[in-house]
């Protein structure tokens, strides 16, 4: 049986107890209910469009009501095998039409979870949702901070978080720079999608910022669109491993190829204005967990499609979704975790998706 936090007079107990209490801080009241519930367990995933091979096996729209998550699907697996409490969507493709297969907006699904939505107004694009076993307090889809200039990203349903007293679970999907084209010497051929791009993560490092010094507890997680450096990109560090064993021609160009990319900028995801804008986003008051946690560990989440399986099971991906929390809270980190395998199988022909969910346990 799901749990209602309101319902069951713990949230508002824990509500009096901040009012009355200076001595307990703002950011133990995601400690608190995790000592009730004996650990928190949050799963974010780019599905690729969540009517398609993520709850079962069909690809098509829904034809009846419900469309319940079977429980040997990818969705399955997180839901019943690695029990988790809030799981983060991106890229959902959702509209209208077919969420009543899934949960409407604010109500509780046939799998037990609360379902919140941000749908683009575009039919077929974007989207991203979160199902969780908690009703929040409030619910937000639009960033503050954002420009006019740049205001249409609030339509392509971008971002969703969710309050719980001073704890806020925020899900996004950042713009990709990819119709900018390939810069020149003369700049790029369309640069009002990069300065699409640094208007939104510009607005992101100014709300969290204001987050964190208000006290709240802050969970960020999604599609960033972004690799971080070498180690977090096919053509860096992993390609290095690779090449000791292997010392070919075809490695030591995809090496010096990484190389280049990391001082002037490489496309769509590892470009400068993108690694460097995310790295003020994370300043000195956030943290990338898997990062934080291993720095060493060459791991990836995302994989393109168009290049084939092969490209996958090669392991040539990018690392470009994330957890970012509090520094303050990576005390309560127990486990951070990707799951490459969900949703992918040598054996079979199609993916679920071209990236991996990961795993985030508190």
């Amino acid at each position: 049986m799901v749990e209602n936090l309101s319902t069951n007079g713990l949230l508002r107990v824990y509500k009096k107890i901040y009012k009355s209490s200076p001595i307990i801080n703002n950011h133990d009241f995601l400690v608190q209910k995790l000592v009730h519930r004996k650990g928190l367990s949050l799963i974010t995933w780019n599905v690729n469009s969540i009517r398609s091979r993520i709850v079962d096996e069909n690809t098509a729209a829904c034809r009846l009501n419900t469309r319940p998550v079977q429980k040997d699907s990818p969705l399955g697996s997180l839901i019943y095998v690695h029990k988790a409490d809030i799981i983060c969507f991106q890229e959902t493709k959702c509209d209208s039409a077919n969420l009543k297969c899934f949960g409407t907006h604010g109500e509780q699904n046939s799998n037990g979870y609360y379902t919140y939505w941000n749908c683009a107004a575009q039919k077929g694009r974007h989207g991203v949702g979160i199902w969780t076993k908690y009703q929040p307090d409030s619910v937000i889809t639009t960033l503050k901070y954002l420009p006019s200039r740049s205001a249409h990203l609030q339509t392509e349903g971008r971002l969703l978080a969710l309050y719980y007293g001073k704890t806020v679970i925020i899900t996004t999907y950042s713009p990709n720079t990819l119709r900018a084209g390939t810069k020149t010497k003369k700049g790029y051929p369309k640069p009002e999608f990069i300065t699409y791009r640094q208007d939104w993560d510009a607005a992101m490092a100014k709300w969290l910022d204001e987050l964190d010094r208000t006290g709240y507890s802050v969970i960020w997680c999604g599609d960033f669109n972004v690799a971080r450096d070498l180690r977090d990109h096919y053509k860096g560090t992993w390609t290095q491993q690779r090449y000791k064993k292997d010392p070919s021609k075809k490695l030591a160009k995809r090496i010096a190829d990484g190389e280049k990319a990391e001082k002037i900028g490489g496309g769509a995801g590892f470009r400068l204005e993108e690694r460097e804008s995310f790295e003020k986003i994370l300043g000195n008051r956030y943290i990338d967990v898997f990062r934080e946690l291993y720095p060493n560990k060459i791991e990836f989440t995302y994989w393109d499609m168009i290049r084939g399986k092969s490209w996958r099971k090669s392991n040539n991906g990018l690392r470009i979704d994330y957890f970012v929390i509090n520094k303050n809270l990576l005390k309560r980190v127990q486990k951070i975790q990707h799951l490459p395998n969900i949703g992918f199988s040598d054996t079979k022909d199609k993916v679920a998706s071209d990236h991996a969910p990961i795993l985030l346990n508190f």
